[in-house]
């Protein structure tokens, strides 16, 4: 892969994916390294000597409006459209990073970067990556990764998680530095700092060099937006075609993408509890730890129990 991949860039060629199953050809176009997306590309990011074999196209058509049907809410800065399924319609997407989550949209940012950078929107494969992540999915993959004696699928983790790392740099260029010195960021270092990091993290905010695949849906999500160059991600897809997921679409899924169908027909997945709790449990030590850093503190004047109440 990284050979094939370092061949394309070095000859200037660009990805382009049939709108049928997962099969990539290759073109003759030269494109510029972050230019707004006419077709699909392969490039290399100005910022890492990683080839980011990123291959989406800008939303056409009804893209946008299929999209929100498939999550079920709106949705807001959709980069560009990644694999599609056999019926034509979007199976993954990207958002823009730096604008990923607004003001206008009801959420602020605490920090200008946004680690999210791919999404997995088929509800078709997200019901089946979710119903396998309940028999516990990611454990599996990753016990199976540290028996590899090979060390393949390691491997291929550390070269995904880099691929996407360039990707999110190719999209930004160089706006967050510019980001970072506007009058909304101008010297917060600690957010400055947390936004680099961000910027060069893997899949889902993961850190380089961690043999975590964390995110089935994250992995699928990277696969179909950077020219299949996921080695996980289809081991992935090969463990859900061997749980009789067709996956690539099937005589009946399009309905859930249908816009003249009813929206009681798309799978509207179940909020993973586990996940809650994780972040509950989290955010309850961090108030715990702030409340007697306060009361340690020579000038606290404040309980820890007075901190727990507000």
């Amino acid at each position: 892969v990284m050979l094939f991949a370092a061949v394309g860039w070095a000859r200037g060629f660009a990805y382009t994916k049939s709108n049928i199953g997962r099969h990539w050809k290759v073109r003759g176009a030269l494109r510029s390294p972050v230019t707004m997306l006419g077709s699909t590309w392969l490039s290399k990011s100005t910022n890492s000597s990683t080839v980011s074999c990123l291959s989406v196209t800008p939303p056409v058509g009804d893209d946008l409006e299929v999209l929100q049907r498939q999550l079920g809410h709106p949705i807001s800065n959709v980069f560009a459209v990644g694999k599609r399924c056999c019926h034509g319609h979007p199976q993954a997407f990207a958002f823009d990073p730096l604008h990923r989550h607004r003001k206008d949209a009801g959420k602020s940012r605490s920090v200008p970067l946004d680690s999210g950078l791919f999404r997995l929107s088929c509800p078709m494969l997200v019901k089946a990556v979710d119903e396998w992540e309940r028999e516990g999915a990611v454990r599996i993959m990753n016990e199976e990764m540290l028996a590899d004696a090979t060390e393949r699928l390691k491997a291929g983790l550390a070269l995904a998680n880099c691929g996407h790392a360039a990707a999110r740099q190719q999209i930004v260029g160089d706006r967050l530095e510019k980001a970072l010195v506007s009058s909304a960021w101008a010297g917060q270092t600690d957010k400055a700092e947390l936004s680099r990091r961000l910027l060069d993290s893997g899949i889902a905010g993961q850190t380089q060099g961690k043999v975590d695949v964390k995110c089935i849906h994250a992995q699928l999500a990277d696969h179909f937006c950077r020219s299949a160059c996921n080695l996980v991600g289809e081991h992935i897809l090969t463990r859900l075609e061997a749980r009789g997921v067709s996956v690539d679409g099937d005589a009946s899924c399009y309905m859930q993408c249908n816009l003249a169908m009813p929206t009681d027909l798309v799978y509207r997945p179940v909020k993973n509890h586990w996940k809650l709790r994780k972040r509950t449990s989290r955010r309850r030590e961090q108030r715990e730890q702030r409340a007697l850093f306060v009361v340690a503190s020579p000038r606290g004047k404040t309980t820890s129990s007075e901190c727990n109440n507000g």
